[in-house]
Protein backbone atom coordinates (compact mmCIF):
# COMPACT_ATOMS: atom_id res chain seq x y z
CA UNK A 1 0.00 0.00 0.00
CA UNK A 2 1.42 3.41 -1.13
CA UNK A 3 0.51 6.34 1.66
CA UNK A 4 -0.75 9.29 -0.91
CA UNK A 5 0.73 11.73 1.92
CA UNK A 6 4.18 10.80 2.04
CA UNK A 7 4.62 8.27 -0.51
CA UNK A 8 5.96 5.84 1.41
CA UNK A 9 5.18 2.17 0.65
CA UNK A 10 3.65 0.57 4.08
CA UNK A 11 2.48 -3.63 3.74
CA UNK A 12 1.87 -6.16 6.60
CA UNK A 13 2.15 -9.63 5.73
CA UNK A 14 -1.07 -11.69 6.52
CA UNK A 15 -0.67 -12.78 9.90
CA UNK A 16 0.22 -9.09 10.82
CA UNK A 17 -3.06 -7.78 9.07
CA UNK A 18 -5.42 -10.43 10.83
CA UNK A 19 -3.62 -9.32 14.40
CA UNK A 20 -4.43 -6.06 13.43
CA UNK A 21 -8.07 -6.42 12.71
CA UNK A 22 -8.41 -8.40 16.44
CA UNK A 23 -6.87 -5.51 17.84
CA UNK A 24 -9.15 -2.96 15.97
CA UNK A 25 -11.89 -4.90 17.01
CA UNK A 26 -11.35 -5.18 20.77
CA UNK A 27 -10.34 -1.46 20.65
CA UNK A 28 -13.98 -0.88 19.62
CA UNK A 29 -15.34 -2.68 22.46
CA UNK A 30 -13.09 -0.24 24.65
CA UNK A 31 -14.49 2.76 23.26
CA UNK A 32 -15.74 3.21 19.84
CA UNK A 33 -14.13 6.43 19.13
CA UNK A 34 -10.38 4.05 19.41
CA UNK A 35 -8.68 3.94 16.15
CA UNK A 36 -6.62 1.03 17.27
CA UNK A 37 -4.76 -0.19 20.48
CA UNK A 38 -2.18 -2.69 20.01
CA UNK A 39 -1.76 -5.90 22.43
CA UNK A 40 -0.39 -6.26 25.12
CA UNK A 41 -1.98 -2.74 26.51
CA UNK A 42 -2.39 -2.32 30.42
CA UNK A 43 -5.04 -0.20 31.53
CA UNK A 44 -5.43 0.74 35.32
CA UNK A 45 -8.16 3.00 36.56
CA UNK A 46 -10.56 3.21 32.81
CA UNK A 47 -13.26 5.45 34.36
CA UNK A 48 -10.80 7.92 34.82
CA UNK A 49 -9.94 8.19 30.98
CA UNK A 50 -11.15 10.24 27.83
CA UNK A 51 -9.33 8.33 25.29
CA UNK A 52 -10.50 11.38 22.44
CA UNK A 53 -11.56 10.31 18.74
CA UNK A 54 -8.81 8.42 16.61
CA UNK A 55 -6.13 7.09 19.38
CA UNK A 56 -3.64 4.83 18.26
CA UNK A 57 -1.30 3.03 20.14
CA UNK A 58 1.43 1.25 19.58
CA UNK A 59 2.63 -2.57 21.40
CA UNK A 60 3.04 -2.38 25.22
CA UNK A 61 1.68 0.89 26.11
CA UNK A 62 0.55 1.08 30.08
CA UNK A 63 -1.99 3.93 31.46
CA UNK A 64 -1.97 3.89 34.74
CA UNK A 65 -4.79 6.22 36.63
CA UNK A 66 -5.13 6.26 40.07
CA UNK A 67 -8.39 7.52 42.39
CA UNK A 68 -7.88 10.49 44.58
CA UNK A 69 -10.19 11.13 47.48
CA UNK A 70 -13.05 9.22 45.68
CA UNK A 71 -13.20 12.16 42.93
CA UNK A 72 -14.47 10.54 39.69
CA UNK A 73 -13.46 12.88 37.48
CA UNK A 74 -11.44 12.09 34.50
CA UNK A 75 -7.53 12.49 35.48
CA UNK A 76 -6.10 11.39 32.00
CA UNK A 77 -7.84 12.93 29.06
CA UNK A 78 -6.41 12.79 25.17
CA UNK A 79 -7.10 14.76 22.33
CA UNK A 80 -8.43 13.57 19.15
CA UNK A 81 -5.84 12.27 16.76
CA UNK A 82 -3.00 11.50 19.00
CA UNK A 83 -0.84 8.35 18.01
CA UNK A 84 1.44 6.82 20.83
CA UNK A 85 4.07 4.52 19.62
CA UNK A 86 5.64 1.44 21.87
CA UNK A 87 6.56 1.40 25.62
CA UNK A 88 4.59 4.49 26.47
CA UNK A 89 3.73 4.40 30.23
CA UNK A 90 1.82 7.40 31.74
CA UNK A 91 0.94 7.62 35.80
CA UNK A 92 -1.78 9.68 36.64
CA UNK A 93 -2.81 10.81 39.96
CA UNK A 94 -3.69 14.21 39.48
CA UNK A 95 -4.12 15.33 35.83
CA UNK A 96 -2.60 14.52 32.26
CA UNK A 97 -3.86 16.29 29.07
CA UNK A 98 -2.67 14.96 25.53
CA UNK A 99 -3.84 18.30 22.82
CA UNK A 100 -4.73 17.20 19.50
CA UNK A 101 -2.75 15.58 16.66
CA UNK A 102 0.24 14.58 19.21
CA UNK A 103 2.66 12.10 17.91
CA UNK A 104 4.81 10.40 20.68
CA UNK A 105 7.75 8.09 19.87
CA UNK A 106 8.78 5.33 21.65
CA UNK A 107 9.63 4.51 24.75
CA UNK A 108 8.40 7.83 26.53
CA UNK A 109 7.48 8.24 30.16
CA UNK A 110 4.19 10.47 31.61
CA UNK A 111 3.76 11.17 34.50
CA UNK A 112 2.25 14.08 37.38
CA UNK A 113 3.62 12.75 40.34
CA UNK A 114 6.64 11.53 42.24
CA UNK A 115 7.84 10.06 44.93
CA UNK A 116 9.04 12.28 47.39
CA UNK A 117 9.65 16.13 47.25
CA UNK A 118 13.11 17.00 46.09
CA UNK A 119 13.51 20.92 45.45
CA UNK A 120 15.92 21.94 48.11
CA UNK A 121 13.45 23.14 51.06
CA UNK A 122 13.44 21.79 54.44
CA UNK A 123 10.04 19.80 53.11
CA UNK A 124 12.11 17.76 50.81
CA UNK A 125 11.56 13.82 51.31
CA UNK A 126 14.49 12.15 53.33
CA UNK A 127 16.74 10.40 51.29
CA UNK A 128 16.87 7.56 54.50
CA UNK A 129 13.21 7.07 53.61
CA UNK A 130 12.33 4.14 51.41
CA UNK A 131 10.56 5.81 48.02
CA UNK A 132 7.66 3.52 48.62
CA UNK A 133 6.87 5.27 52.06
CA UNK A 134 7.50 8.77 51.00
CA UNK A 135 4.67 10.98 49.78
CA UNK A 136 3.12 11.29 46.79
CA UNK A 137 3.90 14.98 44.87
CA UNK A 138 1.41 15.89 42.24
CA UNK A 139 1.01 18.21 39.78
CA UNK A 140 -0.59 18.55 36.25
CA UNK A 141 1.04 17.78 33.08
CA UNK A 142 0.10 19.37 29.63
CA UNK A 143 0.91 18.65 26.67
CA UNK A 144 -0.28 20.85 23.89
CA UNK A 145 -1.62 20.53 20.77
CA UNK A 146 0.54 19.19 17.42
CA UNK A 147 3.56 18.31 19.63
CA UNK A 148 6.15 15.69 19.05
CA UNK A 149 7.67 14.00 21.48
CA UNK A 150 10.85 12.09 20.59
CA UNK A 151 12.12 8.67 21.60
CA UNK A 152 13.08 8.21 25.47
CA UNK A 153 11.26 11.64 26.51
CA UNK A 154 10.05 11.82 30.37
CA UNK A 155 7.67 14.22 30.87
CA UNK A 156 8.05 14.90 34.81
CA UNK A 157 5.10 16.52 37.01
CA UNK A 158 4.38 19.69 36.87
CA UNK A 159 5.28 19.80 33.01
CA UNK A 160 3.63 22.15 30.11
CA UNK A 161 4.92 21.28 26.60
CA UNK A 162 3.41 23.36 23.63
CA UNK A 163 0.52 25.65 23.80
Amino acid sequence: MIHKKDGLQRSYPLRDILKLGWCVLRSKLLDKRIRIIRRPFVLRGRKYVDFGKGLTTGYWCRFEVFPKNNDSSIRLKFGNNIQLNDFVHISVIDSVEIGDNCLLASHIYISDNSHGRYEGSEKDSSPFTPPAHREYITSPVKIGKNCWLGEGVIVMPGVTIGD
